[in-house]
């Protein structure tokens, strides 16, 4: 393991930290129908899925199954970059329409 997994590990209260803020970016940033306010601890944000995976997946935005038939999983993870999360938003916000 390199050190930059040892510090992952360390770290673990800031790691589920910025998971939060990306969390509530989606949150208070996408569309209507994708939005989870009441989502404040997540292991991913699942989102409602309408044929979405296959049009982010066309935007460059690699999503996965949810847990839930008709859902999937939006990237949420502590090492998204702004510029990561911001085009996250952008495709499901071009997606929805």
């Amino acid at each position: 393991m390199g050190t930059q997994g040892i510090e992952y590990y360390y770290d673990i209260d800031g790691f589920l930290k910025r998971k939060q803020e990306i969390a509530r970016r989606y949150a208070a940033e996408l569309p209507e129908q994708y939005r989870r306010p009441d989502y404040d601890y997540p292991s991913n944000y699942p989102v409602p899925d309408n044929c979405l995976r296959t049009k982010l997946a066309d935007r460059g935005v690699e999503t996965l199954p949810g847990n839930f038939a008709g859902t999937c999983n939006l990237p949420l993870h502590a090492h998204m970059t702004e510029e990561e999360i911001e085009h996250v938003i952008a495709a499901v916000r071009a997606s929805a329409d």
